[in-house]
């Protein structure tokens, strides 16, 4: 598999993997784990969504501009776009660093939103210090989105986060 695939899934959850090129990965009606792999992605939860997972582990995997990914019927709170296969700081060797959050501007080693103009919106991230967008997907069909939708550390951190 690799350039311009398309992949379509139909009855329950499966996991289904993007390669290099561009590839369509279209969920069915379950809950579905999406492991986007490099260039450029079209991502559709289906028209059921059942709590679909996007996965990305690389800033490589996430391109700002023509190239960045896009993900299409996504259902905020239902659907996760998970970044904590992405180390925030990869200047620190052996060291997982988790995003933060920006206020919707371009920061250091952390995630934000812009909207688009037509709808939706850009989810854009930056591991290292300066303040260039590194990654970029375009989320769209959104009623709705919130920094939950987005998974930014380790499951353990990040119910430490909400205890602590």
């Amino acid at each position: 598999m690799g350039d311009d695939d398309r992949f379509e899934l139909s009855g329950g959850p499966a996991r289904t993997l993007g390669y290099a090129g561009t590839d369509r990965l279209d969920g069915g009606a379950g809950a579905d784990r999406f492991v986007v792999g490099l260039g450029r992605n079209l991502l559709s939860s289906g028209l059921a969504s059942l709590g679909d997972r996007f996965v990305f582990g690389s800033v490589d995997d996430r391109r700002p501009g023509g190239q960045m990914d896009v993900i299409s019927n996504c259902t905020p709170s239902a659907n996760r776009t998970d970044l904590r296969g992405i180390d925030a700081s990869s200047s620190t060797a052996g060291v997982y660093e988790a995003f933060g959050w920006s206020d919707g501007t371009a920061k250091g080693h952390a995630v934000w939103w812009r909207p688009m103009l037509l709808g939706g919106l850009n989810l854009h991230g930056n591991a290292d210090h300066n303040v260039v967008a590194r990654s970029a997907s375009a989320l769209r069909d959104l009623s709705g989105f919130a920094t939950g939708d987005v998974l930014t550390s380790a499951p353990e951190r990040q119910h430490a986060q909400r205890d602590g």
